[in-house]
């Protein structure tokens, strides 16, 4: 994804703004990608709680999630 669809997506309303949303990046490049769409959401005019992790136990505090049950993460 280049920088340009990157701050196009951010400006793009397509999801409620009052919804959280996580997302689990699994190399420094995905999660690079993923933090300028999420500062450009920030900027942008329909700003959004969007939060980029490294891992998946962080996303889901961050969720408020963390005592989900296991088998749900295999």
């Amino acid at each position: 994804m280049s920088s340009e669809q990157a701050e196009a997506l951010a400006r793009r309303m397509i999801f409620a703004t009052t919804s959280k949303r996580a997302f689990v990046a699994v190399s420094p490049a995905i999660f690079g990608v993923a933090r300028m769409w999420e500062i450009l959401t920030e900027m942008s005019d329909h700003p959004s709680e969007i939060r980029v992790f490294y891992d998946l136990p962080a996303a889901l505090t961050w969720l408020d999630l963390e005592n989900l049950p296991s088998k749900l993460f295999p």
